[in-house]
């Protein structure tokens, strides 16, 4: 009992606790997490050098590209596009801006626009601007046609192109939109919708309202991955139709999937078997959990200088207390080790629900009391002098408190976390 009540004053309980009950801190898990202490002089030695440490970024592609001669550098270009590895092949898209002749830049991007790779063709859509005003008509044009995260990224190079070229350009982004709302595949609703907003105007509003439509439809159904499709499609309606559409998802009991973290939508990961998947993202490193710890943990790889920060700034309860919180705003941290043959430190992070960016888009519920709960948060670390690195709306996510039959409990105002501190640092000039 006396080590019990010294793990509470130590680590106080209640302000760890996440409101979903998804994975509740208790007297062990505290334990668990203290233990790894043992293991913080080795983390701060190799922040240290780290610290001082200089990287240089210049890849080996973009060093040899240089010395090429002008005159070469397309062919050059063109040889690394066709190369087998297609980590080669992407980095070679982003040197066309080496290669000054007009003509030659705007071939080199059409034929990243064909390659066999769609990321390859991502990052060709991406750098349209590198080609003359003129030649970008034609290559968002060509884009267009591809169709998925291409047509896309080519939507939004629209404002690359002169005014007068714009109108016919937001004009076949609509006839895009409008085919696929005449299909039954339902992702593909979905991802079309993003582009409504990229349209001309007045012709927004007759889209979104067959993007409410399409929503109702799914929610009426018995399709539970229909469903979830429909709801994501919620913030490309018109906010003045979202509170109906959230009636709808809550009348259909659908309230958990409403808000649940996008990390583990459309990944085939065993709630059963244990295993482990790697998440794309910038950053960190992320690994995600199956079996008993899905939805609950996801592994973190971070640089033992930003661990630092982050641990620092989550175990400060009484400073997020001072602060005017009754629980710890940041990313929970349930478990680390240091990695010392990578220089990484490993973090068993909890999973929250879904991003206040997110949640933003689709529904106007809590936006001012978040607003503030946000602003306490970046209040205190200027005060503290902590520099997260990326703070914006996509890295703070939400914690919804359940009721008794663990449905969302929306007459209350969720927690709002700050996450993901890989670039987090404590700035030494103050």
């Amino acid at each position: 009992m006396e080590r019990e009540c010294e793990l509470k004053s130590d680590f106080r309980l209640e302000m760890y606790t996440l409101p979903s009950q998804s994975l509740p801190i208790n007297n062990r898990t505290v334990e668990i997490y203290l233990h790894r202490h043992n293991q913080n002089d080795l983390i701060s030695e190799a922040a240290i050098l780290g610290k001082n440490k200089k990287e240089f970024r210049n890849s080996e592609i973009e060093i040899i590209i240089r010395q090429v001669e002008e005159s070469k550098r397309k062919s050059f270009i063109e040889g690394l596009l066709k190369n087998d590895d297609i980590k080669v092949r992407k980095e070679a898209v982003q040197m066309i801006w080496y290669v000054r002749e007009r003509l030659e830049q705007k071939m080199l991007i059409e034929e990243a626009l064909e390659n066999d790779s769609v990321e390859v063709r991502k990052i060709a859509a991406l750098v349209i601007d590198f080609a003359q005003e003129s030649d970008r008509k034609a290559l968002i044009e060509k884009a267009l046609n591809d169709g998925g995260e291409v047509q896309k990224i080519a939507a939004t190079m629209i404002t690359c192109v002169q005014q007068s070229e714009q109108l016919f350009l937001r004009e076949k982004v609509k006839e895009i939109i409008e085919k696929v709302f005449l299909s039954d595949d339902i992702k593909a609703k979905k991802e079309v919708a993003e582009m409504i907003q990229y349209v001309q105007k007045l012709d927004q509003s007759g889209l979104r309202e067959k993007v409410k439509e399409i929503i109702e439809e799914a929610l009426m159904g018995d399709n539970i991955e229909n469903q979830k499709e429909a709801m994501e499609m919620i913030e490309w309606v018109d906010e003045s139709e979202q509170e109906l559409l959230m009636k709808m998802v809550v009348s259909k009991g659908l309230s958990n999937f409403f808000v649940e973290s996008p990390l583990y939508k459309r990944r085939a990961i065993s709630e059963v078997n244990f295993e482990r998947q790697e998440f794309k993202k910038t950053g960190s490193g992320l690994t995600l959990m199956g079996g008993a710890l899905k939805g609950k943990s996801i592994i973190r790889r971070i640089k033992p200088e930003a661990f630092l920060v982050w641990q620092k700034t989550y175990e400060d309860y009484e400073g997020w207390q001072k602060a005017g919180f009754n629980y710890v705003p940041i990313e929970p941290i349930q478990s680390y080790f240091f990695d010392e043959k990578n220089n990484l430190v490993n973090i068993f992070s909890g999973v929250l629900d879904l991003s206040l960016a997110s949640w933003n888009n689709k529904s106007l519920l809590f936006r001012k009391e978040l607003i503030e709960q946000r602003k306490k948060i970046t209040d205190t670390f200027d005060l503290k002098s902590i520099k997260h690195g990326h703070l914006h709306n996509n890295n703070f996510a939400l914690c919804f408190f359940r009721k008794r039959d663990g449905s969302v409990d929306f007459d209350k105002v969720p927690r709002i976390y700050a996450i993901d501190f890989d670039a987090a640092t404590f700035d030494d000039k103050r």
